[in-house]
């Protein structure tokens, strides 16, 4: 997967919770704060990281904003405090809380993960799209947006991509996956036990 992103350059990548946990546990800075449950996990996936790939994942952002037809965009992992650092937000389903951390900061769509339900609600200053983890799903679908700017309007579009994931749910099983049941259970829905 690594090697196609980074063989493309008509994108860009923003990081997350878990590239930096992986990269501080290859650095020797151990394990990233509030991951304490998913240290063994992240180990696992750094004793098999390519080092190749390690400079790229370094210097990924954590945002990236994006300017089309006069809209601000930002696209993030989550939602970060003044602090630098995520902020933990809880439910909010109005926007309230989001549209108090965003404030003035012009931005008229706010895409964002970490979380992987499906979000998307707008407030009456903004728009705020999670689409959904790509892989995370209790069904075999990968889960996307598409948005569209056209004469000043932000349109979303929430898409899901059918595919066969069996191989890849079977391979916890034939890697020793650490804590595989628990990401199974937590990030896929028990979809192996309907193989």
């Amino acid at each position: 997967m690594l090697e196609q992103l980074t063989a493309r350059n008509d994108m860009f990548c923003i990081t997350g919770n878990h590239e930096q946990a992986v990269l501080r546990i290859i650095r020797g800075d151990g394990c990233l704060p509030g991951h304490e449950q998913a240290f063994a996990h992240h180990e696992w996936i750094a004793g098999r990281l390519d080092s190749k790939f390690v400079p790229y994942l370094s210097r990924l952002p954590l945002q990236e904003e994006v300017r089309h037809e006069g809209r601000r965009i930002l696209l993030t992992h989550y939602h970060l405090g003044n602090d630098g650092q995520y902020a933990a937000i809880d439910p909010d389903p109005d926007g309230v809380k989001l549209d108090k951390l965003y404030g003035d900061s012009g931005y008229d769509l706010v895409c964002f993960g970490h979380h992987h339900p499906v979000h998307l609600f707008r407030t009456v200053r903004r728009q705020y799209m999670n689409p959904g983890a790509l892989g995370c799903s209790d069904t075999p679908v990968a889960r996307y947006g598409v948005v569209t700017v056209r004469d000043g309007e932000v349109a979303i579009e929430l898409k899901e991509a059918p595919y066969d994931n069996s191989l890849f749910l079977r391979s916890y099983s034939s890697l020793n996956v650490p804590d595989g049941p628990f990401i199974l259970r937590a990030f896929h829905g028990n979809q192996h036990l309907r193989l």
